[in-house]
């Protein structure tokens, strides 16, 4: 190929929509590929290590925590397109394109980093890190209401014992594809007595209980919840919402116990 053929310019505006499609893309467009792969794993790594670290904050300063690394990561975001734009104005003319500086290689790269590994990276802090969750019965009232929005800490019980007392979330016994949110009612090897019957809670257990008892669905019913498969603790309110009254603004940030 002549080698004049191999010359192009680099577009501001190309480098710069190039970087908003995809932390580090603008920096593959400029043919900087390594720089624009650590740029890609390094916004990654804010989000995951930030909210790690996040979880780790009292309650009450939470929801805040996490605003926080929002904020951090869409700067992060802004920063490396911003980059991108003054990197390609400062090559303008005459710019050697480099064997992936094709269009078929950006699509490649954005199915692989945003379709594959940022889709796993945010599984994994669904997963293991923290879970949003709307709160949809009324089984929980007055502690969560339905149109609640809360912050579910995944990382709480590798580090924490349970507590009677702690909101937790898990899955549905009956149909794992269903969570809920209910109250650790009895720990381990406690002696319970509800409805004029006593139940011993068996060890590897909680005894899971709905605050509103008479719309509950809880482990009156389907028994007690085994250890492991509790997923997280239930521990700030993060947004409230219904059809009747719209926002509730003296919901938001309230802590659960």
């Amino acid at each position: 190929m002549d080698s004049a053929a191999q010359i192009k310019d680099r577009k501001k505006i190309s480098a710069l929509v190039a970087g908003l499609i995809l932390p580090g893309l603008g920096q593959m467009y400029n043919g900087e590929l390594t720089k624009g792969l650590c740029f890609f794993g390094l916004f990654l790594m804010t989000v995951i290590a930030g909210l790690r670290i996040v979880m780790m904050f009292p309650n009450a300063s939470l929801m805040l925590g996490i605003g926080m690394v929002a904020l951090l990561s869409l700067a992060i975001y802004i920063v490396f397109s911003i980059e991108a734009w003054l990197a390609a104005s400062r090559r303008g003319k005459g710019f050697m394109v480099k064997w992936f500086n094709r269009w078929y290689f950006y699509t490649a790269m954005w199915m692989l980093c945003s379709v594959f590994i940022s889709s796993a990276a945010f599984s994994y802090v669904s997963d293991g890190i923290v879970q949003f969750c709307r709160i949809v019965t009324a089984s929980m009232t007055p502690a969560v209401v339905p149109g609640d929005y809360v912050i579910v800490d995944k990382t709480y019980y590798k580090h924490h014992a349970p507590k009677k007392g702690d909101v937790i979330l898990f899955r549905y016994p009956d149909d794992r594809s269903k969570l809920f949110i209910k109250r650790i009612g009895g720990l381990p090897g406690d002696t319970l007595k509800l409805e004029g019957n006593v139940i011993i809670v068996p060890h590897g257990h909680v005894f899971a209980l709905g605050d509103n008892a008479g719309h509950s669905d809880d482990s009156r019913h389907y028994g007690p919840i085994p250890l492991t498969e509790l997923l997280g603790k239930a521990r700030q309110v993060y947004f409230s919402f219904s059809i009747e009254n719209g926002i509730r603004p003296e919901r938001i940030g309230l802590v659960l116990p």
